[in-house]
């Protein structure tokens, strides 16, 4: 059995899982811009507040008596590449999910001022939080493949740059070889 997919612009007329994923990507770059760290954390602060506002329209917007794809988006890139979004009933419990614990890392990050966490920090996390969603929502293998492989980029840097002990290099390099393969 085939399951159909209902569309967003259907549902709601705007890329709701689009602007869920490219939000925190986009912020991610624009920190890199913003040279105050405490406007870097209120900034970061912003972005996951909306996050978790965006990511509760969905679970709104989402009909449990439904088996379809829900809030579907569909666009043909080239070479074979599809980018195709949407939410099903398991996909509906992560998103969510991620973007909460997203969220109580900064806050806890901010509670907890013995440690000093550079801006790069929080352009890493949102950039992280993008590709986790981005491979939560996607329908096409190769979209998934490839929101998990450009994650691990941030992730090894987060292990190399704000890790604790003399082989946090190491363990970036490490965990770097064991994803990419």
């Amino acid at each position: 059995m085939m399951l159909n997919e209902l569309s967003v612009y259907g549902q709601l007329g705007w890329p709701l899982l689009s602007t869920l994923i490219w939000l925190p990507i986009i912020a991610a770059f624009a920190l890199r811009y913003i040279s105050k760290p405490d406007n870097v954390y209120v900034f970061t602060m912003v972005v996951l507040v909306i996050e978790l506002w965006l990511s509760g329209a969905i679970i709104l917007y989402f009909n449990p008596d439904m088996v379809d794809i829900q809030l579907s988006e569909q666009l043909n890139l080239w070479l074979g590449l599809n980018y195709a979004l949407g939410i099903d009933g398991v996909s509906i419990l992560f998103v969510p999910w991620a973007v909460l614990l997203t969220l109580l890392l900064m806050v806890y990050v901010c509670l907890n001022r013995q440690i000093h966490i550079e801006p790069e920090y929080y352009s890493y996390v949102l950039f992280c939080l993008g590709c986790k969603l981005g491979a939560l929502l996607s329908m096409d293998l190769l979209l998934f493949w490839i929101f998990i492989t450009v994650e691990i980029y941030p992730i090894s840097k987060l292990i190399d740059k704000f890790g604790k002990g003399k082989q946090r290099a190491e363990a970036s390099r490490s965990y770097f070889s064991a994803m990419s393969v």
